[in-house]
């Protein structure tokens, strides 16, 4: 795919995603399941080799499966966004003309959704509704030919790949590798301490104020005086502003603010035990720093799948110590 790009971009009119990506990963023989399961798998250090279709014949299920992914494939809508991939962000740029004077040929690749590279229809139907194909293409052009420009025309976002260098050897990549690993654990402590401190700030201030401010702003109203001063807006809109900087992404970051902010709110209202106050921070921060460790080492990761399995952890987390531990102390 990186000797086509070189001198010709992909057109807008007949380029769907998942063509792309299919050929991608057929260059290279492996399927998108099994990279995204061995990457995993790597990360984690445990290495099982589960069929999950033996599974399913063994316990009988594979009649239930089959009636279940085709009951959830007629109740969803078929997802095949367009994509433009070039080498050069000049050629993106230029009209339709100018390509033409200068040679600038196209390449369309059409695949299906249903192709095996995919994975199997569970996991077709699980990219096309909830994971999405930005984060996989955007993967698989990193990993070859590493570099580029990516333009979504149904979001009208323009991805720059430009990102990936090429990695040292010996004990030069070992030491960069540390490095940047402890980078990493430096950022997530910097956001945490950083956003932790200014939610907490805000809801203090705003209990212990709550009183003097609904009389202030009764006297305000009452004299049609402007209220906006009295409100705590500047000190959210500076947190998000901050948040906004770090995540590059401003409904992450708004969904990283509510969480936090949900969490403290029940550490400040709920969390009365010494067990609690103890032990709960800490699985706070646990899971805090896992989520901001996988978010900065990995540009174009999965963040929003990430977030969401960091928010349904930390509900637990949350149901777990009121129903343990704070339930009895009523």
């Amino acid at each position: 795919m990186a000797a086509y790009d070189m001198d010709n971009c992909i057109s807008d009119d007949e380029t769907i995603i998942e063509d792309q990506i299919s050929y991608v990963y057929h260059e290279e023989d492996v399927p998108v399941d099994e990279e995204i399961e061995n990457l995993i798998m790597d990360i984690a250090g445990i290495h099982l080799n589960i069929d999950v279709n033996k599974c399913l014949r063994i316990l009988h299920l594979e009649k239930i499966n089959s009636l279940a992914v085709q009951w959830l494939e007629t109740r969803s809508k078929a997802f095949e966004p367009t994509y433009l991939y070039t080498m050069e962000k000049g050629y993106f740029l230029l009209p339709e003309r100018a390509k033409s004077q200068h040679n600038i040929r196209t390449v369309n690749i059409s695949i299906s959704a249903r192709d095996s590279c995919f994975g199997n229809r569970w996991q077709q139907l699980l990219i096309n509704r909830l994971v999405g194909y930005d984060t996989i293409l955007m993967n698989s052009l990193l990993n070859s030919p590493g570099q580029g420009y990516l333009y979504n025309y149904q979001t009208k976002e323009f991805y720059n790949l430009t990102y990936a260098r090429e990695q040292p050897e010996g004990s030069a990549r070992l030491g960069d590798y540390f490095a940047t690993k402890c980078g990493v654990l430096m950022m997530s402590l910097f956001v945490f301490f950083t956003t932790t401190m200014s939610v907490s700030f805000t809801l203090r201030e705003t209990q212990t104020r709550m009183l003097k401010f609904t009389v202030q702003l009764q006297h305000h109203a009452r004299h049609r005086l402007p209220t906006f001063q009295l409100i705590f807006v500047h000190i959210m809109i500076g947190i998000l502003f901050f948040l906004f900087e770090f995540y590059d992404d401003q409904l992450l970051a708004f969904m990283v603010l509510i969480l936090v902010w949900l969490c403290e709110l029940f550490t400040l209202i709920s969390v009365r035990t010494p067990i609690s106050m103890k032990f709960f921070p800490r699985f706070f921060l646990l899971y805090f720093l896992v989520f901001h460790i996988y978010f900065f080492s990995y540009t174009h990761g999965f963040s929003y799948l990430a977030l969401s399995t960091t928010a349904a952890f930390m509900q637990h987390l949350i149901l777990y110590f009121w129903n343990r531990f704070e339930v009895r102390t009523f």
